[in-house]
């Protein structure tokens, strides 16, 4: 599917044609559509079929008549009622003197952002500062989404502390792995940035440097949140792990001591159990003896177990 946007005013309105400074929202195309948007612009193909791969990372690829950049976007989804953070990529296509296109194969908050919030549409006239529109945009909800899963995670650290279900460790292990993939994804785009700041393709003005470099410090600041939460999760799951390996230890502790006091009156019930002369075999009252030494060994064994804290 896509749709063809025109700036007015303060909002972004659908026309029926294309546009000269117009943006061309294209949203997991079929084969027919990319045919037709690759011959209407004289784009590459592989600008569209890259977008594919769930993995491609950040990058910006020039052309002749136009340049594709590749974003790392995060996205959330609501799973029976939980929510599902993880990162998907978008492609931006300039085309030189014409239009901008976004490319994405799942529909996302960024994108949409610019659509359904008036006064904070893209700049189409400056097909440059609308990309660092979109950068900016993107950087603001992976803060958004770090600060989220942040409070997820502690309100999952006080769940496992009162209750230690597997249930919840499996939580924090699945932030763990969120926060791995946002970093990455971070570092990805912030090597881009980076990138096009030293690239003297784009051929930037003053204000056009100001506004890149305040989007690079973002961009920093939004890495440094997620390694620095990554490392948090890291050190929790290896506290809750050797919490797991401890409470382990002082169970098998526990059982071993009992076993231990159990073989006691098991080894006196054994030596009476011989047919060989013992003391008071011939004794009405021998089995009331062996209960009583049974009994008395299997006190002293306790209470030297619980006096060494074995117990």
């Amino acid at each position: 599917m896509y749709e063809i946007l025109k700036k007015n005013g303060d909002s972004l309105e659908k026309i029926n044609s294309y546009q000269v400074d117009s943006w061309v929202r294209v949203v997991s195309p079929n084969e027919q559509e990319i045919s037709f948007l690759t011959e209407k612009f004289n784009l590459p193909r592989d600008f569209f079929s890259d977008l594919l791969d769930i993995d491609e990372i950040a990058r910006f690829e020039p052309d002749d008549n136009s340049f594709l950049m590749v974003i790392r976007i995060p996205v959330c989804d609501d799973i029976n009622g939980e929510s599902n953070y993880y990162t998907i990529p978008i492609g931006v296509i300039v085309v030189f003197g014409q239009c901008i296109i976004t490319v994405s194969y799942k529909d996302n908050d960024i994108i949409n952002s610019f659509i359904n919030i008036k006064k904070r549409v893209m700049d189409l006239e400056n097909r440059f500062v609308s990309i660092l529109q979109i950068i900016n945009r993107t950087v603001n909800l992976y803060i958004t989404y770090l600060k989220h899963i942040r409070q997820r995670s502690i309100i999952l650290e006080k769940e496992f502390e009162k209750n230690q279900r597997n249930e919840s460790l499996i939580k924090l292990y699945s932030i763990e792995k969120t926060l791995i993939n946002y970093r990455t994804s971070l570092r990805t785009n912030l090597t881009m940035v980076s990138k096009m700041q030293r690239s003297k393709f784009f051929g930037l003005t003053d204000d056009e440097k100001e506004l890149l470099e305040d989007v690079i410090v973002d961009l920093n600041q939004a890495v440094d949140m997620a390694e620095r939460y990554s490392d948090i999760m890291n050190e929790l799951m290896n506290f809750f792990s050797s919490i797991i390996n401890n409470n382990l230890n002082r169970v098998m502790k526990l059982l071993t001591a009992i076993t231990i006091i159990i073989a006691v009156p098991t080894l006196v019930a054994s030596i009476y159990g011989m047919n060989v002369d013992l003391p008071f075999r011939d004794s009405p009252h021998a089995f009331m003896f062996v209960m009583i030494i049974s009994f008395l060994a299997t006190i002293l064994v306790a209470v030297i177990f619980f006096l060494r804290k074995w117990l």
